[in-house]
């Protein structure tokens, strides 16, 4: 079985088209062939491949010989820079759809959620929730949250109910650093 374990999406669900009002949304329009994201007042044109619609994404996958797809959010919607409610009320609405989708497409389709990390205490009490969901894997976590890296002990209590209680989570990481606490030190004992 061939499975992309990290395939980003913006579910429709946070699309500016969904809550116009909203302007932290983004907006993905297609110009030709070419895919654009207006997000933060800015063109975004590099995310080549579908980034929206979950049967475009799956047909694509299909015809690359992909048979199974670990969905996770467009790093950019973590929106750790907004407000603790705000967050939590965001990666809600990701985590929902980003379940529905795999509920939806078994077999096909599992995915990551997301967690408010810039409360990590919120984010533990979050990745219980989450952990429960059918079809949520585990969580997407950016490199840093408001420039600290995730090896501060801040993010102590996050790691600790990660690795207490989900030791088969998976968790991924953006940007420059892409190793988790437990990976490290697995590594130094060996």
């Amino acid at each position: 079985m061939i499975v992309d374990a990290h395939a980003h999406i913006i579910v429709p669900e946070l699309t500016r088209e969904a809550a116009p009002e909203e302007e932290w949304r983004p907006r993905v329009v297609w110009q030709g062939a070419q895919q654009v994201i207006e997000f933060g007042g800015r063109q975004i044109r590099s995310a080549v491949a579908e980034f929206v619609r979950i049967e475009r994404i799956l047909e694509t996958q299909e015809a690359a010989g992909v048979d199974h797809v670990v969905l996770s959010p467009w790093v950019s919607l973590l929106r750790y820079e907004a407000d603790v409610e705000d967050g939590r009320r965001i990666g809600r609405m990701q985590n929902e759809a980003l379940a529905r989708l795999a509920q939806t497409y078994p077999g096909r389709v599992s995915a990551l959620g997301t967690v408010p990390l810039q409360a990590p205490e919120t984010a533990a009490r979050e990745l219980e929730g989450l952990m429960r969901t059918p079809g949520l894997r585990g969580v997407e976590v950016a490199a840093s949250v408001r420039g600290v890296y995730l090896g501060d002990d801040r993010f102590r209590p996050f790691w600790a109910a990660a690795e207490a209680k989900y030791r088969r989570s998976t968790t991924t990481t953006c940007g420059t650093r892409s190793v988790t606490r437990s990976r490290r030190r697995s590594q130094r004992r060996t």
